[in-house]
């Protein structure tokens, strides 16, 4: 019974009004903010050393959030099978860093947990629910962010990476010089 109404609990949230149009106070073109948060190993992340070396995800999530887990695994999965992958990632959360390890013990993830256990890094994004990613370019300026999970794939980041700066032309289909025949002979 709990489960259930768990899961009806999460479905009128993704589909409540306006869910879905929550932005981030960055608009793609615009640079964001720097700042250094500690991960779960000790270790010191600063946004702007991360962008230097290639394009930084930052995604922001839950321990306890399903959709969360779900994409945090297709993020580290998904850069453990690429030989050179066109983008890093973090994951960033105000969780209890024991919740954060428990995760990543969980899903056998790789990829750096940063902890912002006061959620001032989240704050500073305009971002009240998780997940929410941010592919931010080597100038520390935002490409692209995905709020929630709707419409996030590690493939359309991939693809963004790739095509940046390109123009697309709609190509006219070439004509059969004998009209539409199918050479029936």
């Amino acid at each position: 019974m709990l489960l259930a109404a768990l899961f009806i609990f999460q479905i009128i949230l993704i589909f409540q009004p306006g869910a879905r149009s929550e932005k981030s106070v960055y608009q793609p073109g615009q640079k964001v903010n720097d700042f250094t948060l500690q991960a779960i190993d000790g270790k010191s992340y600063q946004l702007d050393e991360l962008v230097k070396s290639e394009e930084t995800l930052l995604v922001f999530i839950s321990a306890n959030s399903g959709l969360c887990r779900i994409q945090a695994g297709e993020i580290d999965d998904y850069l453990k099978r690429q030989s050179k992958a066109d983008f890093q990632a973090v994951l960033i959360s105000d969780d209890s860093r024991s919740d954060l390890k428990s995760m990543q013990k969980d899903l056998k993830l790789a990829l750096p947990i940063l902890a912002d256990p006061e959620g001032k890094i989240m704050d500073s994004f305009g971002i009240s629910n998780v997940p929410a990613s941010f592919l931010i370019d080597k100038d520390r300026k935002l490409i692209n962010d995905w709020v929630g999970s709707e419409g996030f794939s590690v493939y359309k980041i991939q693809a963004l990476l790739t095509t940046r700066g390109a123009t697309f032309e709609l190509q006219e289909r070439p004509k059969n010089p004998e009209g539409n025949k199918q050479g029936n002979k």
